[in-house]
């Protein structure tokens, strides 16, 4: 992982503030350097700047905590990952958005949320 750390996949304001552990699990670790290796490494190189992780691993306390979908690649379950990254800016994420689709980047899922907020992307 050149670009981003499992600090940055575990952190999390709600879990801070309500007192969850959202210790990553090995095996999720393991899903994590999937999508990482896969897709955040590869974007932030073409990128050719920052990358910043908003909501990464989520342990099933927290994914209840934030209304994450039952099912959420959050949670890193089977060989399942996913990420909330940003830009730092709409237009960057809108940007950033439009090369990922256009790319052959393995990706499961790619969503531009809330009119270009995050990127939500899984493996």
């Amino acid at each position: 992982m050149k670009y981003f750390s499992f600090a940055e996949f575990s952190r999390s304001a709600t879990a801070a503030e309500k007192g969850i552990d959202n210790t990553i699990p090995f095996a999720a670790k393991v899903n994590i350097e999937r999508l990482v290796r896969l897709i955040l490494d590869p974007v932030r190189i073409i990128w050719d700047a920052p990358l910043y992780v908003t909501s990464g691993y989520r342990c099933v306390r927290l994914n209840e905590e934030v209304c994450g979908a039952p099912r959420s690649y959050h949670m890193c379950y089977d060989e399942h990952a996913a990420a909330d990254v940003t830009t730092g800016s709409r237009e960057g994420n809108i940007e950033l958005y439009n090369a990922m689709k256009s790319s052959s980047l393995p990706f499961l899922e790619l969503i531009c949320e809330n009119g270009g907020a995050w990127l939500h992307v899984a493996i």
